[in-house]
């Protein structure tokens, strides 16, 4: 057995090494793209216009006449998914050359705010531009922490969905996460992750996880977690102890005789109540996850179950765009300066600027041009830029710039929002395990702003003045404030939730055909049916 411990260990060395020298040209590329942002964003433009002068797209807005950034912004108007619609739909009828030069080799599934779920046209080139900035990412986090090379990684695996009810002639929706690694990536990923490549095409939730954690509790030398939402991880380790028999009993299965002895200690780890997570997973060095927004609060809940292991920020990655990468230590996210073509949307004065003209302190609305198709696109996210690496900016994301929840126009935006409770939070010193606000309709056909919480250790005499201390926040708002004196809306409510509310809004989101991956927490919701959903049992 140790033999073959040893032999496998060694294979997931050299698998790992391999996987991140092959990552080294991208790596010293981004570093050479940093010193110039400007020179680097025209070049990339200026491939673009000319890769995709000659479609249908490209023709109509005189693509052949753009000579600069100026140019190209006189020229295209500023665009939501809306005004792709009847070009999707011409590329699911199997034309080409309508938005890229490139062949569509997929069209892949997103949440939309005025759609129910968008559809993203992606082409070699797209991918491409993607490793753009997995690369560097994943060189640089190697090379910083060499402990990474020595065992095996867990990215994020989502459920598949159930196939989309079309009949496009083009592909819809990558296969699992895996495929935004490339086929470099994938091959590699297959010889270094903890859990198999094909436990994605499981559509069932609970028999995923429950697979995926039998896998998780082999792997002792697992040193890498990867996931989008801290969520993700939090709601996988709960069921460690919720489904243990199931998980052992898949153990079972997996059981030989290489691994016996890994089992065997599970067993033993499990029945010692001072066990923690970090007996389980000894080598584990990194965790990757969002971390802004409404995420904070559920990164602090997985430090607290892995305590002094590093938490790194993820940057900001769309379905459309991979828009910036976390790269040196400390330091916010930096912008993917030569995956895409960007411009930003000044919050405070409207103003359209490039990437080499942002300033430090100030919020922006992201605008992406890229390989997929998407021109002048606005992606509807807003950063607050905290400084520059070399000459390219560095932020944090802050919040959606279309999360606006609006009954009677009173368009109460998710920003504003969180800033409010976490005011609330700090005054009434509690530790919640979920909160959200959201719209609800009550039977005597009154509209109100309900807070969904639940805190184990809330203290209900706080409730009047809670509601009240929220209710002025939220009156800050002056539309918010206007719909209050008309009765439109009436004073917020408070919906306290005993138990497994993280799990249960997950449930909701998947419910939606929202991509396990793609479930990110938000402290508010446009919907007013969560009453319902938080009143089903588990």
């Amino acid at each position: 057995m140790k033999y073959f411990n040893n032999i496998s260990s060694v294979t997931c060395r050299m698998a790992n090494r391999i996987w991140i020298a092959s990552m080294r040209k991208g790596y010293h590329r981004f570093c050479r793209s940093l010193r110039n942002t400007q020179e680097t964003q025209e070049t990339y433009l200026a491939g673009l216009i000319k890769n995709n002068s000659n479609t249908q797209y490209g023709i109509m807005h005189d693509f052949g006449k753009i000579r600069s950034a100026r140019d190209f912004q006189n020229q295209l108007p500023l665009t939501k998914y809306d005004d792709y619609l009847p070009y999707i739909e011409q590329i699911k009828n199997g034309n080409n050359n309508i938005l890229t030069g490139d062949n569509i080799i997929l069209l892949e599934p997103s949440s939309g705010s005025t759609s129910a779920s968008k559809l993203i046209p992606y082409t070699k080139s797209l991918k491409d531009d993607f490793n753009a900035g997995i690369h560097p990412w994943m060189y640089n986090l190697y090379r910083n922490n060499p402990r990474l090379f020595n065992g095996k990684s867990f990215w994020s695996i989502s459920p598949a969905m159930p196939g989309v009810q079309t009949d496009s002639k083009v592909k819809i929706g990558f296969d699992n996460d895996s495929e935004y690694l490339g086929t470099i990536g994938r091959f590699f990923y297959n010889r270094i992750s903890a859990v198999p490549d094909d436990i994605a095409s499981i559509q069932n939730l609970e028999i995923m996880r429950i697979k995926t954690l039998a896998h998780l509790l082999l792997a002792e030398d697992l040193v890498l977690i990867s996931v989008w939402n801290p969520t993700y991880m939090t709601l996988m380790l709960g069921h460690l102890h919720t489904h243990k028999v199931e998980i052992f009993n898949e153990l079972t299965k997996l059981s030989t005789k290489e691994n016996i002895h890994r089992i065997r200690k599970i067993e033993t780890l499990f029945g010692n109540k001072n066990s923690s997570f970090l007996d389980i997973w000894p080598n584990l060095a990194i965790i990757s996850c969002w971390t802004d927004g409404t995420c904070n609060l559920y990164v602090e809940q997985l430090k607290s179950r892995f305590p002094g292991i590093k938490i790194q920020p993820k940057g900001l990655i769309a379905t459309e765009a991979f828009v910036s990468l976390p790269f040196i230590e400390g330091c916010d996210p930096v912008l993917a300066v030569n995956s895409h073509f960007f411009e930003f949307i000044d919050e405070t004065n409207g103003e359209i600027l490039l990437a080499h003209q942002l300033k430090t302190g100030r919020t922006y609305s992201v605008i992406i041009s890229t390989a997929g198709g998407l021109y002048r696109y606005q992606l509807e996210d807003i950063i607050e830029v905290t400084g520059h690496l070399e000459t390219a900016p560095t932020f944090r994301f802050i919040s959606k710039a279309n999360h606006i929840s609006d009954q009677f126009g009173e368009k109460l935006n998710e920003h504003h929002v969180q800033t409010c409770l976490n005011t609330i939070i700090q005054k009434y010193k509690l530790n919640p395990e979920f909160y959200m606000l959201a719209p609800h309709h009550d039977e005597y056909k009154r509209t109100f702003y309900c807070l969904y919480l639940q805190d184990n250790n809330y203290n209900t005499d706080h409730n009047k003045k809670m509601i009240n201390s929220l209710d002025i926040l939220l009156r800050e708002n002056f539309h918010y404030d206007y719909c209050r004196r008309l009765n439109q809306l009436q004073s917020p409510e408070l919906f306290i939730i005993p138990s497994n509310a993280v799990n249960i809004y997950q449930k909701e989101m998947l419910n939606r055909n929202i991509r396990c991956g793609n479930i990110k927490p938000t402290c508010l919701d446009k919907t007013a049916n969560w009453h319902h959903v938080f009143n089903k049992s588990e």
